[in-house]
């Protein structure tokens, strides 16, 4: 009887976990989640002083004062519009949290055979923090740094050291989100295999046809004399 390739797939699935690998991963997730949100509030509190120790470096009062004036009513909306979307991250990671938790206590409880029943998916997780949250927090972040080194060099001043800050915001959210992802990926106890093996191999055959069946038609066209010989 022949087999559908959902059934393989399925039969994939059913292959019993790898419990060790299972917590690691999430724990390791977990912490990656905490310091995204870390890094985040970290980062309002920075644009309440958004050109930061430098201003000193401005002698002149009068031109200190209209430097940071601008500088804080530009910039003051997009700010407020990065702690809101903090918030909303604050909420998605508690939730991100709690059904780590639940998966964590799930794989202690169940055996290497069980199927942990799954009522939000990694996937799904990782789609709403980066609509969200992510992405608006970093189009803030780039607008801001557009904008702002502008009126600083007018002032005479840089803002340097915050870069390097900002930079390391978007590691921790890309690291986040990243694993957080991979997780969806279950490693079976036999052997290194994952659930999505047999995919990746149906995959790889069917693009290699793809491939190997572009390269025959190009020569087809270039050399018609010569089709007979390569499709034999």
């Amino acid at each position: 009887m022949a087999v559908s390739d959902e059934d393989l797939h399925s039969v994939g699935e059913d292959k019993p976990r790898k419990v060790w690998w299972y917590r690691t991963s999430r724990v390791f997730s977990a912490f990656l989640i905490i310091c995204n949100l870390v890094s985040d509030w970290l980062q309002v509190s920075d644009m309440d002083d958004l050109i930061g120790n430098v201003q000193d470096a401005i002698q002149d009062s009068f031109s200190k004062e209209i430097c940071l004036k601008t500088v804080k009513e530009e910039d003051k909306y997009a700010a407020k519009l990065f702690l809101y979307f903090t918030i909303a991250g604050t909420v998605l990671a508690v939730g991100q949290l709690v059904n780590v938790i639940y998966q964590i206590v799930q794989n202690h409880r169940l055996s290497a055979d069980d199927k942990i029943q799954v009522y939000i998916d990694e996937r799904t997780e990782v789609f709403f923090v980066n609509v969200f949250v992510e992405f608006p927090q970093s189009f803030l972040l780039c607008k801001m740094e557009k904008n702002l080194p502008i009126k600083c060099v007018q002032c005479g001043i840089t803002i340097n050291s915050k870069k390097f800050w900002r930079f390391m915001n978007g590691i921790a959210s890309l690291a986040s989100s990243f694993w957080r992802f991979m997780t969806h990926v279950n490693v079976s106890s036999d052997g290194f295999k994952c659930s999505c093996s047999s995919s990746c191999e149906k995959c790889a055959q069917r693009f290699g046809k793809c491939i190997k069946g572009c390269l025959l038609g190009c020569i087809k066209c270039l050399c018609p004399c010569c089709s007979c010989c390569c499709y034999k």
